[in-house]
């Protein structure tokens, strides 16, 4: 495994830059972070599925794709 491997403090701009100037096909990032807040100018967000994309449906304490529950009807 080659590559650059270092720790370092960097922002998200840091690495959009890192990758606009990087003629590397593709690149890895381990990160740790805190969530410092929450903007909701948009005035609407959802937990989506990792695989589709489509909107979480909330089953007592469990979210569910609805991907999933179509395909556990069939």
């Amino acid at each position: 495994m080659g590559g650059i491997r270092k720790k370092e403090l960097v922002t998200i701009g840091d690495l959009h830059t890192y990758l606009s100037n990087s003629d590397a096909q593709e690149a890895d990032f381990l990160y740790k972070a805190r969530i410092v807040g929450v903007l909701q100018q948009n005035g609407w967000a959802y937990v989506s599925c990792t695989g589709c994309s489509k909107k979480l449906d909330k089953y007592g304490t469990s979210c569910v794709s609805p991907m999933s529950m179509s395909k556990s009807f069939v």
